[in-house]
């Protein structure tokens, strides 16, 4: 009689082999559901990073771009401030040297009105 090599080697090894097998068959199939959720896991994390950094990347663009526009428009304001200053300088220059010549003139027309009414200090 001509028996199937399944049956041959429950009768030479007994149900141990057979439990043996049904266990490697259990744990390879778990093991292969464990990798499997893993790698869905790690993908899904490697969108959410992907997503963040792209969120990311575009925020510090758009930080970059205000602080730029602000840079500009505070050079501007300085400027403009600076030219005033300037402007206020020269005219507080115009002022002292016309206080200057003012002294000037008053200490001739004082010396004048000594010599026409003969004062004396």
């Amino acid at each position: 009689m001509n028996v199937p090599q399944t049956f041959r080697l429950i009768s030479d090894f007994g149900v141990a082999i057979v439990a043996l097998v049904a266990v490697a068959g259990f744990l390879g199939s778990l093991i292969w559901y464990i990798l499997h959720q893993n790698k869905q896991r790690e993908d899904n994390y490697v969108k959410f990073i992907t997503n963040d950094l792209k969120h990311l990347s575009e925020t510090s663009l758009l930080i970059t771009k205000e602080l730029n526009n602000f840079s500009t428009n505070n050079s501007e304001a300085h400027r403009y401030q600076r030219e005033e200053h300037d402007k206020m300088i020269e005219n507080q220059a115009k002022i002292c040297s016309s206080i200057d010549k003012t002294h000037i003139c008053l200490s001739e027309v004082e010396k004048s009105l000594v010599r026409i009414n003969g004062y004396k200090k």
